[in-house]
């Protein structure tokens, strides 16, 4: 794949929250997330944008896998898992073998499904093991407790 290079033009018109980051949708290869600087990620898509910097991070979808990113746009976590929800209590939730599934035939809205559900901290080390179906996964607050041990 060809790298991405936007012109100084370009970054001048582009919004900058207060992290520092913006975004832009680059032809077929979708949203990511630019720096000041020009320097980018492959964002996570949500709520019809990028995905939001929560605990210093974001997630990035690279080949279809789900990875996070720090606010200078540095790897925190290699993009490896199937999907996984923004860091909460210094954890996140990560799946194997889940899947997108609409909510109601058709709707637009989807909830993940299946897989094996675990937690990771923010070096991407798994603390909890990712064996458990997404009902008997324990709550983020025992995965805290375990981050911090």
């Amino acid at each position: 794949m060809a790298s991405i290079v936007l012109s100084r033009r370009s970054l001048a018109d582009i919004y900058f929250g207060p992290e520092g980051l913006g975004s832009v949708i680059v032809d077929d290869r979708g949203l990511y997330f630019v720096s000041r600087s020009g320097r980018m990620a492959p964002a996570f898509g949500f709520d019809n944008g990028t995905d939001n910097i929560v605990e210093g991070v974001a997630r990035i979808v690279k080949d279809g896998k789900v990875g996070f990113v720090g606010a200078q746009l540095d790897q925190i976590v290699a993009p490896v898992w199937d999907f996984a929800f923004p860091f909460e209590q210094r954890v996140a939730q990560v799946c194997v073998g889940c899947v997108a599934t609409p909510i109601f035939p058709g709707d637009e809205h989807k909830i993940m499904t299946g897989g094996r559900w675990g937690y990771i901290n923010k070096r991407g080390k798994v603390i909890v093991p990712v064996v458990y179906d997404s009902r008997s996964l324990p709550p983020p607050e025992v995965a805290a407790r375990r981050a911090v041990q």
